[in-house]
């Protein structure tokens, strides 16, 4: 995918291949609609997950997605605080 492009629109399980299916433990998905990978940190501007997270997020396992979700929780303080 090309930087600044629009990336998988809210994981649509339908747009990202085979998936796991949803259990009451998996946590919803980081996506806020804005969905634009910055070139220059490889980051999606709305949810601050990499392409690979984002297209990896519809099969992964509860614990994947947790750990997904610190990352993106660790990026988005420090980006808060850059800026």
């Amino acid at each position: 995918m090309d930087s600044g492009q629009a990336c998988c629109p809210a994981d649509d399980p339908a747009l990202c291949g085979e998936v796991s299916p949803v259990t009451s433990a998996d946590p919803p998905s980081p996506c806020t609609g804005v969905c634009v990978i910055e070139p220059a940190q490889q980051l999606c501007r709305g949810c601050y997950r990499t392409i690979e997270e984002i297209t990896a997020w519809p099969a992964a396992s509860a614990a994947r997605k947790q750990a997904i979700l610190g990352e993106v929780a660790s990026r988005h303080s420090v980006s808060v605080r850059s800026t």
